[in-house]
């Protein structure tokens, strides 16, 4: 009797070990994927800001084009404007995107280190 009760206790032991690895895993998935979702959220505002910076810039070029001299220096101003408004956009793209990166990296350290920890026993 002895025997068949530790024999299901190891049993259900083993059931918990799966079950934890199998939590992990999940939570691993899942952080994969949340990351993922940020950063197409990310790029389709770098692209829709990116597009609205061109076309400033493509509409201060258009007014130096087409305007007599007085009104020439305000379609330069908007060039400019326009131009180093993409500039500042790709800056941004490159640092949010590395900063996404960099949380992902880490998160998935954190869950690589739980999962050791899990396995090696120390529960601290």
């Amino acid at each position: 009797m002895n025997n068949d009760i530790e024999s299901k206790l190891n049993e259900l032991l083993k059931m918990k070990d799966d079950l934890d690895e199998l939590k992990s895993e999940r939570k691993q998935q899942e952080t994969v994927d949340d990351f993922e979702k940020k950063q197409k959220t990310l790029k389709i505002w770098y692209y829709v800001w990116l597009v609205v910076c061109v076309i400033i810039c493509c509409a201060g070029l258009a007014g130096m084009e087409h305007n007599s001299d007085p009104y020439k220096w305000n379609g330069l101003f908007m060039a400019l404007v326009g131009f180093n408004s993409t500039i500042m956009i790709k800056i941004w793209y490159f640092i949010k995107e590395t900063k996404l990166s960099i949380l992902q990296e880490m998160k998935q350290l954190q869950i690589q280190v739980a999962k050791l920890r899990l396995k090696n026993g120390s529960h601290d």
